[in-house]
């Protein structure tokens, strides 16, 4: 699929569904870019055997120093970019569980 249109789309389900307007939509896309990257980060460092105390200061860390997600988020059309960057660590989780065969590590 292509990437802008699964993100507009799933915005114009959730306008649909809740009859929210359209800046408030976008607004509220925006804000879980912040949420799902610390929580992918968290994942992925506790899926490597990361420790709880680990996973949990590091993802707040690299959001207090890092310039994503708020260098993005005055550009509009990198949002659907924007996006997929934010998922990138959870992406990582679920390629890395599917090379294990099943068996905890």
């Amino acid at each position: 699929m292509f990437y802008p249109n699964t993100w507009h789309a799933l915005g114009a389900v959730v306008g649909a569904l809740t009859g929210a307007s359209i800046p408030s939509l976008l607004g509220a896309q925006t804000l879980l870019f912040g949420g799902l990257t610390g929580l992918g980060l968290a994942a992925l460092i506790r899926a490597s055997g990361g420790r709880v105390a680990v996973a949990a200061v590091v993802p707040l860390l690299l959001a207090s120093f890092s310039g994503f997600p708020i260098d993005v988020l005055w550009r509009g059309p990198l949002l659907p970019f924007a996006a997929g960057v934010a998922l990138i660590p959870a992406f990582l989780l679920l390629f890395s569980d599917s090379l294990h065969d099943g068996r905890p590590s």
